[in-house]
């Protein structure tokens, strides 16, 4: 699912002091629009609305005929402050210029507690009332074009904070920041994005040990869940069995987030917190709250993507599922198939979960798991 599909953008407030360490930092922000009207001109008027400044032409481009999506970065020339953005188009060189829609952000970003070799940099800010999610998108410049990782933030209110990981080794980190409002969530759209910003980060420890923005085993709610369920663990085999079993029993899955309306809205219930919190998920969900809690506790864990297949080789759908390093050696767990099984349900026709706790899927011999599951890349979580 691509995150960033941008709507309509008018009037945008950005505050533009920024103190995150790298070149150009502070001092631009990029707007974006899909182009649905198929606007042949963008006119983007600025100022600095915390000054009074009178309303200043900031640029004219054109979009090349075809094109579906503009986005253009705008340099913020006076300083740190609010800056105010009318976007119009034009449909062609004799037509009006058009307004196109509402939407009004402000943000701070900074980052602290931040060192030449840590795991981590930790990035604060403050939005308007009317953001109702932020989503950062964390990717290694000149790593794997596909190895993004998704940070939310759900109600930001106008102060929030986040602890990003280095999850693909040392080196300089790309992070972007969108914002959406209620109806943007619900139509599965992010409004805009405010901005690219770079830090370097040098990582002490590897990628399987680390949390992620959906992986979150630094949060305390995590931590202290899986210190409860490890009690009486002596080593990390004992651990990860534990885990598999806790999850499988006390997690349900949910047939309805498979929905195609509902997609969008039900990803973002998907990360470790939200699970634990709602106790159903699906496929995703179940990895990445495993994965949580076994990192947690010192376990090396990876997310596998994959496809999963029934016995005559129909291929079923898309799935997740986990590897755990123990004894030198990668065990594989499903915690989703160990749950239980989904059936339809005769009186209303729809699908339905029936909990059915075991264990076949875990410490599964690979040439057995592989007659059903085909991986097909390690999820960057």
């Amino acid at each position: 699912m691509n995150f960033l599909a941008f709507l309509i953008l008018f009037s945008v407030q950005v505050q533009a002091e920024v103190s995150i360490q790298g070149p150009g930092l502070g001092n631009q922000i990029t707007l974006s629009d899909a182009n649905i009207y198929n606007y042949r001109s963008i006119h983007i008027i600025s100022r600095r609305y915390d000054q009074g400044d009178e309303m200043q032409p900031e640029v004219i481009f054109e979009i090349p005929e075809g094109e579906i999506a503009w986005s253009k970065t705008i340099e913020l020339q006076k300083g740190a402050g609010q800056y105010q953005f009318d976007i119009q188009g034009q449909v062609d060189h004799h037509s009006e210029f058009q307004k196109l829609g509402h939407f009004s952000f402000q943000n701070v970003m900074v980052a602290k507690n931040f060192q030449s070799a840590q795991n981590f940099a930790d990035l604060s800010g403050r939005s308007l009332p009317d953001v109702e999610l932020l989503l950062l998108q964390v990717k290694k410049n000149g790593g794997d074009p596909t190895a993004t990782s998704n940070y939310f933030i759900r109600n930001p209110k106008q102060a929030w904070s986040l602890r990003v990981f280095a999850r693909e080794g040392s080196g300089q980190y790309e992070i972007k920041l969108a914002a959406t409002s209620r109806h943007e969530i619900e139509m599965g759209h992010l409004t805009h994005t405010l901005g690219t910003y770079t830090l370097a980060m040098h990582p002490t420890s590897a990628a399987t040990l680390l949390a992620s923005g959906m992986a979150q085993s630094d949060q305390p709610e995590i931590l202290a869940l899986a210190r409860l369920i490890t009690a009486t663990a002596k080593t990390k085999y004992e651990k990860t069995s534990l885990i598999h079993d806790w999850v499988a029993l006390n997690i349900a899955y949910e047939p309805e987030m498979l929905a195609i309306d509902s997609r969008a809205t039900n990803i973002l219930k998907t990360d470790a917190l939200s699970v634990l919190n709602l106790k159903k998920t699906i496929c995703t969900g179940y990895a990445n709250l495993t994965a949580a809690l076994l990192r947690a506790v010192g376990v090396d864990t990876r997310i596998i993507n994959g496809t999963v297949s029934a016995s005559d080789g129909h291929v079923l759908g898309l799935h997740a599922w986990n590897e755990a390093y123990v004894d030198d050696r990668w065990l594989i767990l499903d915690t989703t198939w160990d749950s239980g099984y989904v059936v339809n349900d005769p009186a209303t026709k729809h699908l339905v979960f029936s909990p059915n706790f075991r264990r076949e899927y875990f410490d599964a011999k690979p040439k057995d798991f592989e007659l059903h599951h085909t991986a097909q890349k390690i999820r960057n979580d």
